[in-house]
């Protein structure tokens, strides 16, 4: 998969006005990413605005990714699934994975699923995955709908798929269970023909200078 080599311009054409500093990579059992993956997937407030929790050992990391990697393959939520391991370039090292579930070919939709390093937010990683996602989905994919459900306080996600045209539909009550309660999500949804990135394009630049990456 291309990362941020390719972007839409005003007219929808592709334009290469971006180098990235994340590559996806298709998931592996790699005994290197896995203790990468295990670095940032131990951390509690990874797990902050979701269901499961941190992983206590390498082990369960292992397991993890190859859930992931037999999601994948087999599909899950209802449609077929992508994931990709986020690369950082600069240090060769797995800082997250990214991709699409829930995928319906014949509706030309399916739903966002990311997670990246706390460490790596800042530096704008996020923001450059989940454009990149885009790009692919709405470019080499062909989708019409692109849609995201996220605990209805991950505000920081909310914003961020906002900044790329996502529009808030509404709120499923009730959706998580988070230490035996239960917790509303906010699902929110894009369009092809809404699709904008270059307000965060200028957030990543933003970033960048104030890392001096």
């Amino acid at each position: 998969m291309n990362n941020l080599a390719n972007f839409f311009d005003s007219n929808g054409k592709y334009s290469n006005i971006y180098d990235s500093f994340i590559d996806f990579q298709k998931l592996k059992l790699d005994i290197k990413r896995i203790e990468e993956m295990h670095e940032y997937s131990k951390d509690p407030e990874f797990y902050k605005f979701m269901e499961t929790g941190p992983s206590k050992s390498i082990k369960d990391t292992k397991e993890y990714l190859e859930l992931l990697i037999q999601r994948d393959a087999i599909g899950s939520h209802g449609g077929d699934s992508m994931y990709w391991a986020v690369i950082d370039k600069l240090e060769d090292k797995m800082i997250g994975t990214i991709g699409f579930q829930s995928y319906k070919k014949i509706h030309r939709s399916a739903c966002t699923t990311i997670g990246i390093s706390l460490n790596y937010r800042s530096k704008g990683r996020a923001i450059e995955a989940l454009i990149s996602l885009l790009a692919f989905g709405f470019g080499k994919l062909d989708l019409h709908r692109v849609w995201a459900i996220t605990h209805e306080k991950n505000y920081a996600v909310i914003k961020l798929h906002e900044m790329l045209g996502f529009k808030v539909e509404g709120v499923l009550r009730d959706y998580y269970i988070q230490d035996g309660k239960y917790i509303d999500a906010v699902q929110l949804s894009c369009m092809k023909n809404e699709y904008t990135y270059k307000m965060a394009l200028k957030s990543i630049m933003l970033l960048r200078k104030m890392n001096n990456d």
